[in-house]
């Protein structure tokens, strides 16, 4: 502060140093207290502003109708503009040029053709195609006979128009004339000057006003309309005007005006120190303005930047330490809220305390002297730092937690624990207990809910084989057995099965055989064959037997015999009622052969009664037999009147009736327009054959695999046509397509 009181403008400094502080972003509170050094550098700033204006020679051109060129008067590249007005110079360089669009020749290429003299046919659009009025089909296009191209309508077939540059003449008037512009030349010298700066007005490229200088003292204010008299400015001063008329063009450019100025500036230098480092700045003119310098404000963003790096470095740390002590369970909740409470007030504690210890600290182990309010501050923000370690501590779980959790019912609770515990693998392996709670805690949950969840909880903690497996084993085969009794108890036999079969495999203990046996029986009630019943009354038998599972088999299966007695079928019957009988005795016998029957003499009474129904059944001709015994036969309705067609799934069967509606013949096809080739896999062409005529026979193939083929089986016309190997159409009798 000495030197303050020596220099006259001392006292001014640190009022004006604190100005331009508040003028900058980050800087501290009373930044004048953290100047350290004051020096005197008074300038002296030279100021040239030039305007210059210049003027571009151009020649113009326009249409003529005259066909012989002049010369040109005046040179284009030597001529100086500032001799002429606009209308001067046009009179003098005006001549007849030829025209440069078309070379003198008047004409140019057709811009619709190019020159080639034909154009895209408007009715076809370039394809030779066009639509009939008629039928709206593509017919050859009339106006250009199919080519696509027309004569070009805008040229007259000639592939080239008048010039639109000269109007056809070939000659253009040309002259010349000129564009005027204007602008700023300046220099200040000294360069770089930290008084521009701070003075942005000194750098604006015009003249300046007198009001616009009242920060400096004018030593000299010199200002011409046209170039300024060198003799005006003074020997030693001459530099910048002469080195403003050397970059002048003579002849396209001339000086408007200038405005030479030699100013006074006070200036004095700053320096001041913060956050380890030195800036400086320069005060200068009678109001003391700063000059913001990335080296002024170097150690206000140095503190800027290690401020907020310092804070979040803290909060980084804070939220690392939260995260080491708790964790992401929802057993934390609570202390996570205290944590990060604590965590906002280091943060905000930290802030101020940082920003002014870095605003005190000078470099080294220097320091301006630190205010009480920012001990107080960091304090604060260390004693939050050690609760958030504090609550972390508290908040740990331990098994005993888990196990007081359990003992008051609250599985809830005792399951959060748990989960913290195995979070927090470190405090779980210091506690054998953790294990054997979580097992515990699984039970009491398995307890809460049914089904598939109970069994999953359940299977959980017997695969561990720990002390609960023993109790889990027994509560799950319980709870399954429970599970498969409901199924039994909705009358799903099949479900109750699957499900003895997936849980008890090989288990031959009474309670599964019992539920094993009742749930055949509720398959039994599912059954819609007594086939099907007997097999699901064998199965219950075998797994648990009893008197009343007994007496039911004996019952069924005695039931059964009877069905497949061959003998019940009436030899001396209407044909289709015995046909009916035959067909019912067939599928009695495959039921039984289908099913899961363990009885010989059963199977073998199924054997015998499905041999005889396909003996007796194939015996019956197709022909001479009535609708309805054909539709017996082949399986299905005859749909139809004039040629009633059967399905036979891949061939189309049509009958031909005669007047006592008997069938007369039939006509074998594949049953689409595509494919006619007879493709069914239960009526083959052979076993259609053999029903049709009442006796085995086999259709006849060419042998070259194509062509047709007739003779004669059971008195009855065939007829075979055969493609490629493939059976095509089939005729039986006095069959007509």
């Amino acid at each position: 502060m000495d030197a303050f009181a020596q220099d006259p403008i001392g006292p001014q400094v640190p009022a004006a140093f604190q100005r331009w502080a508040s003028g900058v972003f980050g800087s501290p509170r009373r930044a004048h207290e953290l100047i350290t050094a004051v020096a005197p550098r008074d300038e002296v700033i030279e100021r040239l502003v030039t305007q210059v204006r210049h003027r571009e020679i151009r020649e113009v051109r326009a249409a003529t109708q005259e066909r012989r060129s002049t010369a040109s008067r005046l040179s284009r590249d030597t001529v100086d503009p500032f001799a002429y007005s606009a209308e001067t110079l046009r009179v003098a360089s005006q001549y007849i040029a030829q025209c440069a669009s078309c070379g003198a020749s008047g004409m140019t290429p057709c811009g619709t053709c190019r020159g080639s003299r034909t154009a895209m046919c408007p009715t076809c659009s370039g394809t030779g195609k066009q639509s009939s009025p008629k039928t709206g089909r593509p017919i050859n296009c009339k106006t250009c006979k199919k080519t696509g191209r027309v004569p070009c309508g805008s040229c007259m077939a000639t592939g080239a128009v008048a010039c639109s540059s000269c109007f056809g003449s070939g000659h253009q008037l040309a002259w010349l004339t000129f564009v005027e512009s204007e602008h700023w030349q300046i220099s200040v010298t000294p360069e770089n000057s930290l008084v521009v700066v701070a003075h942005r007005e000194l750098a604006k490229a015009r003249p300046l006003r007198p009001d616009e200088l009242s920060a400096f003292s004018i030593i000299a204010d010199n200002r011409s309309e046209g170039s300024l008299d060198p003799r005006v400015v003074g020997q030693p001063y001459r530099q910048l005007p002469q080195a403003h008329h050397a970059t002048i063009d003579a002849r396209l450019e001339r000086i408007a005006s200038q405005q030479y100025l030699r100013l006074a500036v006070v200036r004095r230098d700053v320096t001041y120190e913060m956050c380890g480092t030195q800036g400086t700045v320069a005060l200068s003119g009678k109001d003391l303005v700063g000059a913001t310098t990335p080296d002024a404000v170097r150690p206000i963003r140095r503190r800027l930047l290690a401020w907020a790096m310092s804070v979040a470095g803290i909060a980084a740390a804070a939220i690392t330490l939260q995260a080491a002590l708790l964790g992401s369970s929802s057993y934390f909740d609570a202390a996570k809220q205290q944590a990060s409470a604590l965590t906002v007030a280091v943060v905000a504690l930290a802030i101020p305390a940082l920003g002014a210890v870095l605003r005190a600290w000078r470099g080294g182990a220097r320091f301006y002297p630190l205010p009480r309010r920012t001990l107080a501050f960091a304090a604060g923000a260390t004693l939050a730092l050690a609760a958030v370690v504090a609550v972390g501590i508290i908040a740990r779980p331990t098994a005993a937690d888990a196990q007081a959790a359990l003992s008051s019912g609250d599985v809830a609770r005792a399951r959060l624990v748990v989960a913290a515990l195995r979070e927090r693998a470190a405090s779980a392996s210091n506690d054998p207990r953790t294990d054997e709670i979580d097992d515990r805690v699984m039970l009491a949950e398995a307890a809460h809910v049914a089904g598939a969840d109970r069994l999953r909880l359940l299977d959980a903690v017997a695969s561990h084989h720990r002390a609960a497996a023993a109790e889990a084993v027994t509560a799950a085969r319980i709870e399954r057995l429970a599970q498969i009794q409901r199924m039994i108890d909705a009358h799903d036999g099949k479900a109750a099965l699957a499900a003895l079969d997936g849980w008890f495999a090989g288990d031959r203990l009474a309670d599964v055989a019992e539920q094993r046996a009742r749930a055949h029986e509720a398959a039994l009630g599912q059954c819609a064959q007594d086939a099907c019943r007997l097999g699901e009354a064998l199965q219950a038998q075998t797994a648990h037997p009893s008197i009343e599972r007994a007496e039911k088999v004996a019952a069924l299966r005695a039931q059964l015999s009877e069905a497949l007695a061959v003998e019940r079928v009436a030899a001396v019957a209407p044909m289709l009622s015995r046909l009916q009988q035959l067909r019912r005795l067939g599928e009695t016998g495959a039921q039984v052969l289908a099913a899961r029957i363990n009885d010989d003499n059963l199977l073998s009474e199924a054997r015998a009664a499905v041999a005889l129904a396909a003996d007796e059944r194939a015996k019956a001709p197709l022909l001479r037999a009535e609708q309805n015994v054909i539709e017996e036969l082949l399986g299905g309705p005859a749909k139809g009147d004039g040629a009633p067609r059967i399905d036979l799934h891949g061939t189309d069967a049509y009958l031909a009736l005669d007047a006592a509606h008997h069938c007369a013949g039939i006509y074998a096809v594949g049953p689409t327009s595509d494919n006619r080739t007879l493709s069914s896999t239960e009526w083959t062409a052979n076993r259609l054959l053999s029903q049709a005529v009442g006796k085995p026979v086999t259709v006849r193939q060419p042998p070259q695999g194509s062509g047709t083929l007739q003779w004669y089986e059971g008195g009855y016309p065939i007829t075979a046509r055969w493609s490629a190997g493939q059976l095509r159409e089939l005729r039986i009798g006095a069959a007509t397509p």
